[in-house]
């Protein structure tokens, strides 16, 4: 059995909010993507936000491997859908959770499921759409 860190319901919506509030240019633009990753006690540590939506997955990555702290990468949060290559990026990087504002691709929730990472799309206020690896959220 794998060990594997847990979160409860409650800490991802927080985190969708905190994600929310680090957007800065989508507001004033409404066509950037951004990108969060927090670690396993829920402090961000990197957000990005682009034009492409891989482009500001890849920059909260590479900020995590510019200061050596990719081993603290748990959850990452991406106003995109997600696809296998985000799901490939999270699984090279370490993160557990991938969580989204959309719905995955069929190829990305195959994906998580081979590579035990925990799929969420359509996060809202109040609910998500788990979609691999459930284990990971508490409900309580």
């Amino acid at each position: 059995m794998e060990s594997f860190h847990r979160i409860h319901l409650a800490g991802i919506l927080a985190l969708k909010d905190r994600f929310e509030a680090k957007q800065t240019i989508f507001p004033l633009t409404g066509s950037t993507h951004s990108a969060c990753i927090f670690d396993f006690e829920q402090n961000l540590l990197a957000s990005a936000e682009d034009i492409g939506r891989h482009n500001a997955f890849d920059k909260v990555i590479g900020a995590l491997v510019l200061c050596d702290k990719t081993q603290d990468a748990f959850l990452a949060i991406v106003s995109s859908r997600r696809s296998f290559e985000m799901v490939q990026k999270a699984g090279v990087a370490g993160i557990e959770i991938l969580s989204g504002l959309s719905a995955p691709t069929s190829m990305a929730v195959s994906m998580a499921e081979r590579l035990n990472i925990t799929l969420i799309g359509f996060l809202r206020e109040n609910s998500m759409s788990i979609y691999t690896h459930p284990e990971r959220i508490l409900s309580s």
